[in-house]
Formats: structure tokens, sequence, C-alpha cells
């Protein structure tokens, strides 16, 4: 070029560099053409290693197949302005935002991945494991005949694929609710009505409604 002979090199081997700042690589070369007794000279080759940004973020400890998961991004200060955002999940969709939101619609692990992109052009990234937790069945059913301040056992057959179901709450359609820590309870009803009665697992909740006629029942002597 204009008369020069330039060359190309390569390093034997890779370099890592842990911390941000300049270094210099003393490299030496040497050629036919370099107009001295050794033909060879010595350069510094200046390496500027800037601050890259730190991708992280938050997401709630447990997570339903029913819920939307929202992911937080959290900031981290350094001399840059973040310009970009880039989320990746396992259905191959994508999110640009700085926080994201996600409905799965499959349970167990899934892997997020979040790049953030400074003006210093460097990239932060990270990848996250959650756990989607399956949704579990809610059943319920009750004895019968039922009637008025008779005692009702209520049973509970719900299921959950993995996991295990570790409370439940019944509205029992008169205004009475109950949260239990185990299946079967029993509830008197006052009065004779026809009830709605609605059971939930929880905490990964499901709901089922159950019917259930109070008779105002005529005991024979």
């Amino acid at each position: 070029m204009n008369g020069r002979t330039y060359y190309t090199y390569s390093l034997q081997q890779d370099f890592t560099i842990t911390n941000p700042g300049t270094y210099y690589l003393p490299v030496t070369y040497t050629a036919n053409e370099i107009d001295n007794c050794s033909h060879t000279e010595n350069y510094n080759i200046e390496i500027i290693v800037k601050l890259p940004p730190a991708a992280d973020f938050t997401f709630p400890a447990n997570n339903c197949l029913r819920d939307t998961v929202h992911f937080i991004h959290v900031p981290v200060a350094g001399p840059f302005t973040i310009t970009n955002y880039l989320w990746n999940f396992d259905d191959a969709t994508t999110q640009v935002t700085i926080d994201a939101s996600k409905l799965f619609t499959a349970p167990g692990i899934q892997n997020v991945r979040y790049r953030v992109y400074a003006n210093n052009g460097c990239v932060g990234d990270t990848t996250k494991t959650l756990t989607i937790s399956p949704t579990p069945t809610a059943v319920i059913g009750a004895s019968t005949p039922i009637c008025a301040s008779d005692s009702v056992l209520i049973s509970d057959t719900s299921a959950i694929a993995s996991g295990t179901i570790t409370s439940w709450r019944y509205d029992f359609g008169d205004a009475t609710t109950l949260v239990r820590t185990i299946k079967q309870i029993f509830i008197t009803y006052a009065s004779w009505h026809l009830y709605h009665q609605t059971g939930y697992c929880i905490k990964h909740w499901l709901y089922q409604r159950y019917r259930l006629q109070v008779c105002n029942c005529i005991c024979k002597t």
C-alpha cells in the first residue's frame, strides 16, 4: 500500500483480561524488509478494556402455570448507558423491554436469558432458571342427604401432578369461608337452602363449584 508492504500476524493464544483499564501487549516481529541489523522491531499494542454492564433480574420464588411471571431488571451503576434490552425464553419468544412479563404454557423448568447492551459497545449476559408448577385439580363433595343443623362432611379428592397441595380455602355459599391445611372438614348449615359451595387449592390454585342442597328435614319418632 503506497509502496509499503504490510503483514498480518496471529497470536499463538487467546488472552482474557478480567479488569477494565488500558493494557499494552509487547510484540516482537522480524522481517527481512526491516531496515536494521537484526531485522527485528518491538511494538506495544494498546488494548483498552471497558467495564461491561451487568445483566441481572429478579422474579417470584413461587410460580404457577396460571400466573403471569414478572421479571424485573436490577440496575447496576457504571460508566455507561444501557441502550437496549433482550429477553429470550425457551419457546423462542423474545421481548425487548427493560422488564418482562411471561405467561408460560407448560409446567416444568424454564430458562430465561437476559442481555443488556451499553453505549460503550459491551454486552451483559445472564441466564436464570425457574420452575413453573402445574395447576392442581380441585374436586370436592359432600355426604348426602343433608339436613339443616346437621354436621356435613366435605370430602376432597383434589390432586396435583407434582408437588403438594398445602392448604384449602372453602367458600360455603352462606357468606362463610374457611382456610384449612387438611382435606376433610365438617360444616353445619343453620337453615335449608340451595348453596353453591366453592373449594380452592392453595398455593397453586384451582377451584371447583359444588351444588349443595340443604333440606328442611322432618324427623319421625
